[in-house]
This record gives structure tokens, C-alpha cells and sequence, in this order.
């Protein structure tokens, strides 16, 4: 337990350095318009979210190893973002990687966190986690924003890479005995297990909830910030301020959800993260940092109340099924494909309409949260 916590830690201060600015970091380097960014990572996550089932059916480690192989990706990514080469090998590498990363390290970590999980106190750990996270949040970016202003993104590339370094450490010291590492059945039994688990259930709705307002929060908000605020540096505020917020928002609503049932939560939840999401492509009509503000508090205040909830639901919902790997593997393929479209239609729009493109995207990610009402 104490090595999985640790691993998270550092991963979390390793996402709270380079996390939100990768894409712009990568945008500086390779001098590219935010549409070929778009276009490119959209591009990726389809392709390999394709082939996920094969990635994980074909690699014969344990999820320990997996886990492990996906921080390896993320080291390796920003390692490729030190060198000076800029070519387009080194581009489409870099874009690898990144995906590839996350596509093991995803599935992986959420099954591992299932299992130290008891059924009755659900909320409490994935709030204690969102809290960490948070923690994280408070200094990173922040730190982050001021030093890349200053032209130093070196040195945040290479303090990424030592805390992810130490998390990879703590990931192969997770101790999950081989008996109990988990298994994906054969390809035929995978699309059954897909088409009456997922296809026919609310985890369809679900996963395309989570891939289209997770694309919109780890790319399109930020990018619409960038624009708005321009200084890296109050990017970083902005974070700082929403993380603070959070970590007393989250502890509370992990309390509420173990207390009255993430069922009961997650209609409230579907309501605030409308409330969370929609509003900021008002940043596009009135570009302040007054409203970036109340943006952030907002975020604070609301995100909790939707993301564990949500969580809570994916992770029990997982626990009752025979084969909680497929779940999560079979889930994971259709968030990568729903970012893929995410973006894609994102960078078309943004090409031929420009910033208001960002407004129209952040809107139906917010309104897509009240599919969540139909959910078993």
C-alpha cells in the first residue's frame, strides 16, 4: 500500500510540472500551429486506440510491469523533448510515446486502485486521492509557469523526469502477487464480454462522457487559457487557486458520496460539471483574468462533486464484474477513440471558425454530462 501511494505521489508531482504545458512545450519546440497539435494527438490516440486490446493481450508482463512501462513512455517523452532534434520522426515519437503512456499506465492504475479498495469507504479513498493530486496542483504549475516564462524549460523537463523516475521505482514495488495479476481472454470472448458489457449498458454512455470532457480538460482549456492569459505564469495561478479549493471540496464530497451512494451523487454531479465546463468558452467573449478566476474557483468548488462520483461508479462497476481487466481495457478503447474525434472535429473547427471553435467545444463537453441520467 505504502508503494503505491508514494508512486502516486511522485507521478502526481511529475503531471503537475509538465502536465498542463506538454502540449505547448512540444508547440514551442517543433514551432507548430495549435491545429497540427490537435490534429496529430487526435490522430494518435485513434491509432492506438485501435490496437489497445492487442498492446495489452500481447504483452506478456505483469500489470505491475505495465504500469511501470507506461511511466517508462512518459520518461521517455520528455527525454525526446530535451534533444534538439526537431524533425518529424522526432515529432510523431514524442506524440508515441505520450499516447502509448498513457494507454498502459490507465488501465493499469485504475485496476491496482480497485484493489485496495473497500466497497464501503469507495468515495473516501478517491477523494484522499483527488486530494493528493490537488496537493500537487498547489506548487507545480505555478512553479512550472514561472520558470518557462523565464526560459528555463529544461530545467522542469528534467525535474519531471527524476520524480517520474522515483515513480517507476515505487511502480515495480507494488506488491501484487502473480497469482492474482490479471488476465484478458482471447479476442472473441473480448468482443462479447464488449457488446453486452459495454456496448449495451450505460458504460457506453459513460466512457464517451469521460473521453470528450477529458480531451476538452487536459488540451482545449488550456490552450483557450494560453490565448487569454499568454504568460505561463498566470496559467499557473489559475491552477494554483482551483487546487486549493479542491482539496477541501474533495475530502467533503468523497465523505457525502460514501454516505448517501454515488448513484444519488452522480446526478448532481452530471449537473455540475455543466456548471464546471460550459462556461469557460465564455473566456473567448470576455478575455479577462477576473473571469479566469471565478473559472478557477468554480472549477474548485464543482469538479470534485462530478469526478468522484463518476469514479465511484466506474470502479464499483468494474468490482462486479467477473473480468474487471476487460472492463477497463474494453473502456479505455473507447475513451482513446472519443478523444481521437474530440480533437480532430476540435482542430477542422478551430481552422475555419478560429477561437470560437474552443467556446463550442467546451460547451457540449459540459452539456454531454446529462447522458449520466440515463446510467443503470
Amino acid at each position: 500500500m505504502n508503494s503505491i501511494l508514494l508512486m502516486q505521489a511522485f507521478l502526481s508531482l511529475g503531471n503537475a510540472l509538465t502536465g498542463f504545458f506538454f502540449p505547448f512545450l512540444l508547440k514551442d519546440k517543433f514551432t507548430l500551429s495549435f491545429e497540427e497539435i490537435l490534429f496529430t494527438l487526435g490522430g494518435i490516440y485513434g491509432l492506438v486506440s485501435v490496437f489497445i486490446f492487442f498492446i495489452h493481450k500481447n504483452i506478456p508482463v505483469s500489470i505491475q510491469q505495465k504500469l511501470a512501462s507506461g511511466i517508462l513512455f512518459l520518461v521517455l517523452t520528455l527525454l525526446l523533448l530535451l534533444f534538439e532534434n526537431t524533425s518529424l520522426p522526432i515529432f510523431l515519437l514524442i506524440i508515441s510515446n505520450y499516447v502509448l503512456q498513457i494507454s498502459l499506465l490507465s488501465p493499469s492504475f485504475h485496476w491496482i486502485n480497485i484493489q485496495q479498495i473497500c466497497q464501503s469507504t469507495r468515495g473516501t479513498f478517491l477523494g484522499n486521492i483527488q486530494v493528493l493530486q490537488m496537493g500537487s496542483l498547489i506548487i507545480g504549475p505555478l512553479f512550472s509557469g514561472f520558470l518557462i516564462d523565464h526560459g528555463f524549460q529544461n530545467s522542469i523537463l528534467i525535474l519531471s523526469i527524476l520524480l517520474y523516475s522515483i515513480a517507476f521505482i515505487f511502480a515495480i514495488r507494488i506488491p501484487i502477487p502473480i497469482q492474482k495479476n490479471p488476465q484478458l481472454p482471447s479476442l472473441k470472448k473480448s468482443y462479447t464480454f464488449f457488446s453486452t458489457h459495454i456496448l449495451q449498458k450505460s458504460f457506453f454512455h459513460m466512457s464517451l462522457i469521460e473521453g470528450v470532457q477529458t480531451a476538452s480538460l487536459i488540451l482545449i482549456y488550456p490552450l483557450l487559457l494560453k490565448i487569454v492569459l499568454q504568460q505561463y505564469t498566470l496559467m499557473g495561478e489559475m491552477f494554483f487557486l482551483m487546487a486549493t479549493i479542491e482539496i477541501i471540496s474533495a475530502k467533503t464530497v468523497g465523505f457525502l458520496t460514501d454516505k448517501y451512494s454515488s448513484e444519488k451523487m452522480i446526478h448532481w454531479g452530471a449537473l455540475a460539471r455543466f456548471l464546471d465546463i460550459a462556461p469557460r468558452g465564455l473566456l473567448v467573449l470576455f478575455p479577462s483574468t477576473i473571469l479566469a478566476t471565478l473559472l478557477a474557483i468554480s472549477a474548485g468548488i464543482l469538479g470534485p462533486l462530478f469526478g468522484i462520483s463518476f469514479y465511484s461508479q466506474i470502479y464499483k462497476h468494474a468490482e462486479k464484474s467477473k473480468e474487471s481487466y476487460t472492463f477497463l481495457i474494453t473502456r479505455e478503447w473507447i475513451v482513446g477513440f472519443v478523444r481521437c474525434i474530440f480533437f480532430i472535429l476540435t482542430a477542422l473547427s478551430f481552422h475555419f471558425i478560429g477561437i470560437y471553435a474552443l467556446t463550442v467545444a467546451l460547451f457540449l463537453a459540459g452539456t454531454i454530462s446529462f447522458f449520466l441520467k440515463r446510467m443503470e
